[in-house]
């Protein structure tokens, strides 16, 4: 690991996190190596560090532990092929094994958005952006 320049502070992400839970054992027992992606980390990184979250490109957006784990759950699946049609989020990915799917971008009709998913009872739904912090500095408080 090493420290990377952040990420454009203000980009939006939405981070829907589903009431199932997946093994992550599971997951990587569902694993097929030969569908592993071949893209070069040290070039997907540059990707992002120079065109930022948003404009990275959907080749950028790489996660191996997807497919398994859309196998272990297809209701994953589902979801993340019903927040891709959420105009405005112009990136959806889970994160790591799952299950959390986050969404790069924000929902350009929020009321919409908010009635389809926000009112499920097996959702929770985290509005949240980029932000960074200065050289030496942890948290501070920020007032919008």
């Amino acid at each position: 690991m090493r420290p990377v320049p952040s990420m454009k502070d203000g980009t939006k992400l939405y981070i829907v996190k589903p009431s199932i839970g997946l093994s992550t054992p599971s997951v990587f027992k569902a694993l097929q190596y030969d569908k592993l992606s071949t893209m070069d980390p040290e070039l997907l990184l540059a990707r992002f560090l120079s065109h930022g979250a948003l404009n990275a490109g959907d080749d950028c957006y790489v996660n191996d532990l997807e497919l398994p784990a859309f196998i272990c759950a297809p209701e994953l699946r589902t979801l993340k092929d019903e927040l891709r049609m959420v105009k405005g989020f112009k990136y959806v990915m889970m994160s790591g094994s799952g299950s959390s799917i986050f969404c790069i971008g924000e929902p350009e009709d929020k009321e919409a958005f908010s009635k389809k998913f926000a009112t499920r009872d097996n959702l929770s739904i985290f509005p949240t952006e980029f932000i960074s912090r200065k050289e030496g500095e942890w948290f501070r408080s920020v007032t919008k």
